[in-house]
């Protein structure tokens, strides 16, 4: 209906029916689907598809009465022989997968299955429609499936080729071998066959070609031929969408088997194509109308970041100089200007990879050359040249080269062509926001006029959104007194807010209240008072207007919040009561998810802006007396926990939980342990129902905060044992459920996303031994026995042996030597062993529990220890770079530090004529303070031992 209220009645009258009438409700959408096939029949399938989906939290299915289950599982099965609806099939395999997860039975169901899925039956490609929404376990059962998809891919209807190729997806995922060679020359060329019948059919078995490679890239392994002689032909004969499409599964293979010869061909392929999608030089692209914004993804971008991938894959080693020497060569030429166009954007796409200055400095006259052209694309392209390589090399290039791209820079901002001057404002902030301090301050006025000079009413919106980022990127990166530029700026930004009203303006008038938020922040609080109030009633104004949480506007107002509030701080709390109440709202999901709706979409602004109203909430209670509006903003909080269609929600939702605690401390603190109890048991059952790793840690470290800012002794001994029990349990559960998959940079995710978890799980036992001693015996005596038992061997794979060293430095750290007992002794033995770890993330995770140890001993414990002490600190120390630079540095930083931590305890003139040698720390600002700290210390209070009997440490020092 296009009554929105009527629609939305009648949306709720059907949730209504699905909780209290399942029944009716199922036979009803059954019937009608049985009839003709409708606009109400189409959204009859939508809805069955809801209900029975196992994921669904209608439990409508196992509602239903036993004799209405078995009459609606045979009529289902009737409808899919005669009904051509998409719905039904993926409803049918929802139910399937419904029944056979609770460990039901539907014979009628694998009987259809079984005696249709073959090449000569009535049936088969109802079957198959249904098979390709099964879940893999699923799937697994009907294994004979090679002969019938080989006589679909052979059909002559392109319908029936496509439904074969989305099939194979599913078989390919299911079976444990993959050697159905032939099916894969057959959707090869079934490729060429759908596209030459329909474009848009023949671009979605491109897409499921791409998914297969991505799920399965082996099976490719063996074609590469007909992938090159694929890619070619649609290059000879389709459109660059196509081709666009072509290189995208050609690149998916690429990353699957590594394969040089296919990556070089792909990235030269690109490059055409590159130079293909280029289009005449139009009024439209040089002057863009009111309210332009550069496309997030076109064909030539997406292109771009093709070039990425191949070199990615087999590595840059095998793959730049090829590429580089092709785009080089497009460079040159001067007869067609795409080309030099083309060459400029895939320089920016690869200039990440060019590591040596002089290879840098190398591109600097190609970029004076673009520059200077006459063609305004190839000036565009120039500056996003010199935008990627400031953004690249941070510091480097901008120290090195800006007496050259500075006045380049400034060209750009005069040019006549409003989307180049665009671009070049773009590259004024990316090149600010990398310089040094004395960079921007030798070129501040310069800057700051020519951008004060596009604030103005006649400019388009574009430029002065540019110009506003650009401002508050200068102010954030300079340290120079900015007071008076500020007031200028504000005075001309106030004028602007003003004369640009109505909804056309949101983005500029949100990019308006940043920079002048930014800006504040940078002049700092005093300067930035004075201007507050009018800044704060402009922003609630704003709020007060028609905006939503799918507002773009909304996202700039929140982030202006909590600079504001961060600035202010306590004096920003007279103003909570304007602003809560709204953000409150926006916090709120505006709708109910809609049965009617496929897949039921929740816009990403949305979602965004629900996520930034909880961070903005999260600020005001760290900031202000947040206490009267706690309650109310727990309630909005503790159902986003649960919000399905984003985990960035979820996540933040569970960050804001500990700021809440703290905030309700301050009023009462009995209420606060209360409330902190209750929060640790719905983040608990939130951690378990949870599918995102990245979410999950969230609140994991959520409980941890929790746990840390409640204080000693606010759990009992039992609810600590019930958080000990199941924090163990999940990290258990994470090891049931690793992978071996065949993409290994999917492996090399898992790994960091796992390293994450247990990072966080370890961290709760730290909380808890820290707050909690007293009642973690029963834990402790856990994890020698069923942890510490396994995982400190040498024969334990690295991340379980880091783990059992988080958690080995945690007790060390905060239960100590008496706790432990007769056990201290045994850390210490594991600690000094996998010191010396040639993995660099454990050596550091052991010198760091080793520093802690020698500080935590008893006296007559560290006597006995000091001296070995000394000596495995000082071997590793001595450790080579076996990884990466980073992690080397880390872990050497950890055991100076812990020498130092020694040094402490007793001081001997080897030690310390060691320890100084190793300084300064550079990568663990944290232990960097801490160890010098305590050379300034040792220096005032025993110059002799820091400078050596003969001052031999002078040189060092």
């Amino acid at each position: 209906s296009p009554d929105n209220s009527a629609r939305k009645q009648a949306e709720a009258q059907l949730n209504q029916a699905v909780v209290n009438s399942p029944e009716k409700l199922v036979a009803c959408l059954v019937s009608i689907l049985e009839g003709p096939q409708t606009q109400t029949s189409t959204l009859c399938g939508i809805l069955l598809k809801k209900v029975f989906s196992p994921k669904s939290n209608y439990e409508a299915w196992s509602k239903l009465t036993q004799s209405t289950q078995e009459l609606v599982k045979h009529q289902l099965l009737n409808l899919v022989q005669n009904c051509e609806s998409k719905h039904l099939f993926e409803a049918v395999a929802l139910l399937a997968s419904n029944i056979f997860q609770t460990r039901s039975s539907w014979s009628e169901f694998n009987t259809f299955m079984q005696a249709n899925l073959k090449p000569d039956s009535t049936y088969s490609v109802p079957a198959v429609e249904v098979y390709m929404h099964l879940p893999v376990y699923l799937a697994k059962e009907f294994s004979d499936l090679e002969s019938l998809l080989h006589l679909l891919l052979n059909s002559q209807n392109p319908n029936t080729r496509l439904l074969a190729l989305k099939a194979m997806k599913l078989f390919f995922r299911a079976q444990e071998s993959l050697n159905s060679q032939s099916l894969i020359q057959s959707a090869i060329t079934s490729v060429d066959f759908i596209l030459a019948k329909n474009q848009y059919e023949g671009q979605s078995a491109l897409k499921v070609l791409t998914e297969i490679s991505e799920n399965t890239p082996r099976i490719f392994e063996p074609h590469l031929s007909d992938i090159t002689e694929l890619v070619n032909h649609i290059f000879a004969n389709y459109e660059p969408s196509d081709q666009n499409l072509v290189l995208e599964f050609s690149v998916s293979v690429v990353e699957g088997v590594l394969s040089k010869e296919l990556a070089g061909f792909v990235a030269q392929k690109t490059l055409e194509l590159m130079v293909a999608l280029d289009k005449e030089i139009t009024d439209d692209w040089c002057q863009p109308e009111e309210g332009f914004c550069e496309e997030e993804e076109d064909y030539s971008k997406a292109a771009q970041k093709l070039l990425t991938r191949v070199i990615d894959s087999v590595g840059e080693s095998n793959l730049l100089e090829p590429v580089s020497n092709l785009i080089f060569s497009m460079l040159k030429e001067h007869t067609d200007w795409r080309y030099p166009y083309a060459g400029l954007l895939a320089l920016t796409e690869i200039v990440q990879y060019i590591t040596e200055p002089q290879q840098v400095a190398a591109l600097i006259p190609w970029i004076q050359q673009g520059v200077e052209s006459p063609n305004p694309k190839i000036r565009y392209a120039a500056f996003l040249l010199i935008k990627q390589t400031c953004e690249d090399y941070v510091r480097d290039f901008q120290g090195e080269h800006y007496e050259t791209i500075l006045p380049l820079i400034g060209k750009g901002l005069l040019d006549s062509v409003s989307r180049v001057k665009l671009c070049s404002l773009g590259c004024l902030a990316s090149f600010m926001y990398g310089a040094s301090s004395s960079i921007v301050s030798q070129n501040l006025v310069s800057n700051l006029e020519t951008l004060t000079n596009l604030l103005e009413t006649t400019q388009p919106s574009y430029i002065i959104e540019s110009a506003c980022a650009a401002f508050a990127t200068v102010f954030s990166s300079s340290k120079d007194d900015l007071t008076n530029w500020y007031e200028l700026a504000y005075s001309k930004l106030i004028r602007i807010l003003q004369s640009k009203q109505g909804s056309n303006y949101k983005r500029l008038q949100g990019r308006i209240v940043e920079c002048i938020t930014i800006m504040g922040r940078a002049v700092g609080r005093e300067v930035f008072a004075k201007s507050a109030p009018e800044v704060i009633q402009v922003i609630i104004q704003l709020h007060q207007g028609d905006i939503t949480s799918a507002d773009e506007l909304t996202g700039y107002l929140l982030s202006a919040w909590q600079r504001i509030c961060e600035l202010l701080r306590e004096d920003f709390s007279p103003y909570l009561s304007s602003v809560v109440p709204k953000l409150l709202s926006l916090a709120q999901p505006q709708e109910a998810q809609s049965l009617l709706v496929e897949n039921a979409p929740v816009s990403s602004t949305q979602t965004e802006n629900i996520e930034l109203s909880i961070t903005t909430l999260q600020s005001f209670a760290e900031c202000t007396s947040f206490g009267e509006y706690v309650d109310d903003t727990v309630r909005v909080s503790l159902p986003l926990l649960e919000y399905t269609p984003n985990e960035d929600v979820r996540g933040s939702a569970a960050e804001i939980l500990p700021s809440l605690v703290a905030s309700k401390r301050a009023l009462d603190t009995s209420q606060a342990t209360e409330m902190a109890k209750v929060f640790l048991t719905t983040l608990w059952a939130a951690i378990e129902s949870e599918d995102s790793h990245e979410t999950r840690i969230q609140q994991l470290e959520s409980v941890k905060k929790i746990i840390e800012a409640s204080g000693s002794n606010f759990l009992n001994q039992q609810e600590v044992l019930a958080i000990g029990e199941k924090t163990i349990k999940l990290f258990l559960s994470s090891l049931e459920s690793r992978e071996n998959p065949q993409n290994s940079k999917y492996l090399e995710y898992q790994k960091e996303v796992e390293d994450n978890l247990h990072a966080a799980i370890s961290d709760i036992l730290g909380a808890i031994f820290k707050t909690h001693k007293q009642f973690c015996y029963p834990i402790l005596e856990y994890l020698f026995t069923g942890i510490f038992s396994n995982f400190l061997r040498e024969e334990a794979k690295p991340e379980d042996q880091k783990f059992a060293l988080y958690i080995v430095d945690d007790i060390v750290e905060f239960l100590g030597e008496e706790s432990v007992a007769s056990k201290w002794n045994e850390l210490g033995q594991a600690l000094a062993k996998f010191a010396k770890s040639p993995h660099e993330e454990i050596r550091q995770a052991a010198c760091y529990g080793l520093g802690i140890f020698a500080q935590n001993s008893s006296k007559e414990t560290f006597q006995v220890w000091s001296s070995s002490l000394f000596e495995v600190l000082k071997e590793a120390c001595e450790m080579p770079v076996v990884k990466r630079i980073k992690s080397h540095g880390y872990a050497k930083d950890n055991s100076v530090a812990a020498i130092g931590r020694l040094i402490r305890r007793q001081a001997s003139q080897e030690a310390v004529s060691y320890w100084v040698s190793q300084l300064p720390l550079r990568w663990d600002k944290q232990e960097a303070k801490a160890a010098h700290h305590l050379l300034a210390e040792i220096s005032v209070t025993y110059p002799s031992l820091v400078l050596g009997s003969n001052k031999e440490n002078l040189k060092p020092l």
